[in-house]
């Protein structure tokens, strides 16, 4: 598929017009946090502060409170999170105008 001269092969996930997430893994993630980074100059304006979902239950879908429309340029959202056994677990989505381009998954080390 091709969007906006970009090529991927999922779009956005979108909820009157805001950003959905949703836990595809088996058991809840606690403590969600995620930011938005900017990856190219357009996007650069926006700040990269976290924001918090707080738990997301196995399956569940949420739609987060970020308009999808903001965010026009070429991003990573990246989300952290814990397990019910306190792993810490990073995913990195990356897109470029609404078209996904790329997704990462791996458990991370968080000093506490």
């Amino acid at each position: 598929m091709s969007m906006h001269q970009i090529v991927g092969n999922t779009v956005i996930r979108e909820e009157s017009g805001n950003f959905v997430v949703q836990n595809i893994g088996n058991g809840v993630a606690l403590n969600v946090r995620y930011r938005f980074t900017a990856l190219d100059l357009v996007s650069s304006q926006r700040g990269d502060e976290p924001s918090y979902v707080l738990n997301v239950q196995s399956g569940q879908k949420v739609q987060m409170p970020e308009p999808v429309a903001a965010y026009c340029g070429s991003y990573d959202l990246i989300f952290q999170f814990e397990s019910i056994e306190g792993k810490t677990y990073e995913s990195v989505v990356t897109f470029s105008r609404q078209v996904l381009t790329n997704f990462e998954f791996r458990q991370i080390e968080v000093s506490r």
